[in-house]
């Protein structure tokens, strides 16, 4: 059979866009971008995503490393001053961050997100004299910080200080380290306490981590309600210590709040305080993570949700302990859906231990799955183990959507999990 040599220029533009389309961006644009190819240039510009660029890779072992030196000299002499017109997103280490800002205007950018962050950098590049002020001043309006190491303050005592605080409307703050409960205190006065205070236009704001224990959970039970005031924050995603910390976030602070991803740490559920608790007519998303015992989620779970009246979409992940009844297709009709007459979405995984003392009736998984008939349209599965004292029960809609499941063990499922990233068995 005769061989042929075929060149990569020899094949179809359309082939080519097909192939360049399953590549990161960023490695098409080193090695085929700017190499005296006209053709080559004008596909890369019209028809691959240049719009965001990574400049940071992540390892095997979760660690982030910024591109090489070599790699950064094409990008910052040959390539950037070209396409910057065209990007609007830019991942980045703190390292290399004026370097590769520095090449070119990108009056299109409005998005940030920088690993390695700190608060040396703020006071180093968010001054008069900095070359990156521009940029800051006119153009940010997402920003997504990325602290691989412990603070201890934020300070942006700038000239841009008035800036920051009335540009910035979507923040991200991802940590990557590990915490102790002591600092959990300080965190949730010196630096969450900070930001709802600074950012006088913050809509969206998220603190979150690696691990659900990479970062101190929000503690302000006993704190004034002025603390985490916002008349503009309208999507909040946030871990706190206890349940009395969501009924404070839920107690009128934050006035203008649509949406609330909320993670509860610890599983006491006793209240201390008194707290507003009208109905949330304003709540339309609402995503809860929890462990807890029978009387909590009966106690405090439920009625919280019947102040929810205007719910649109509820996600709700449980884990419950000490329950004498399973957690079924009519339980879930009679004490959350009818309480909710918009709710267009509801996603739940809740994983019970029920004790065999207490029960009545010894179900099946198809007894189980039959109470679900006309209740919901989404497709609905169970896991079932009757053990020697306990039966541990989970009970999940499809598709899962969340990333952590819980007490799994030779019963499980034959489903295909995508979004799941923790799992723990039992």
């Amino acid at each position: 059979m005769n061989q042929c040599n075929i060149d990569l220029l020899d094949l179809p533009t359309e082939i080519l866009i097909t192939i360049f389309k399953k590549l990161d961006n960023i490695d098409i644009l080193y090695s085929l971008f700017d190499v005296n190819n006209q053709r080559l240039d004008k596909i890369i510009k019209e028809n691959i995503c240049i719009h965001t660029l990574n400049f940071v890779s992540t390892t095997l072992t979760d660690d982030t490393l910024s591109i090489s030196d070599r790699i950064l000299d094409r990008f910052c002499m040959n390539i950037l001053p070209r396409i910057h017109y065209n990007i609007k997103s830019i991942v980045l280490n703190s390292l290399s961050m004026e370097r590769i800002l520095r090449v070119a205007g990108y009056p299109n950018l409005s998005e940030l997100k920088i690993f390695n962050f700190n608060g040396k950098i703020v006071s180093h590049y968010l001054t008069v004299e900095s070359p990156l002020r521009r940029i800051f001043q006119r153009q940010i309006t997402d920003l997504i910080l990325v602290f691989e190491n412990s603070f201890n303050e934020i300070s942006f005592e700038s000239p841009l200080r008035r800036i920051f605080q009335r540009q910035i409307t979507d923040l991200i703050l991802v940590f990557e380290n590990s915490f102790n409960e002591v600092s959990c205190e300080h965190y949730s006065t010196d630096i969450y306490g900070f930001i709802f205070k600074f950012f006088e236009n913050l809509k969206h704001l998220s603190i979150i981590g690696s691990y659900s224990k990479n970062f101190p959970p929000l503690i302000l039970c006993n704190l004034p309600s002025t603390t985490y005031y916002s008349s503009t924050l309208y999507k909040l995603c946030i871990h706190v210590m206890c349940y009395d910390d969501l009924l404070a976030l839920l107690d009128g602070r934050l006035k203008q709040l649509n949406t609330l991803n909320v993670v509860i740490i610890d599983e006491d559920f006793h209240s201390t305080n008194v707290y507003n608790t009208n109905n949330l007519p304003d709540l339309k998303y609402f995503n809860l993570q929890c462990n807890c015992l029978t009387d909590a989620y009966y106690n405090k779970i439920l009625p919280l949700l019947r102040r929810m009246l205007n719910i649109e979409v509820l996600n709700l992940n449980l884990i419950l302990d000490n329950l004498t009844t399973f957690i079924d297709g009519k339980h879930i009709y009679n004490e959350i859906i009818v309480h909710m007459s918009k709710l267009n979405r509801f996603n739940f995984c809740f994983c019970n231990f029920i004790e065999l003392d207490h029960l009545v009736h010894h179900l099946s998984k198809d007894d189980i799955l039959q109470t679900f008939n006309n209740i919901t349209d989404q497709q609905v599965d169970c896991m079932i183990k009757y053990r020697n004292f306990d039966i541990k029960y989970h009970v999940f809609t499809l598709p899962f959507i969340f990333d952590n499941l819980y007490y799994i063990d030779n019963t499980f499922s034959n489903i295909i999990f995508n979004h799941v990233l923790c799992i723990a068995g039992v």
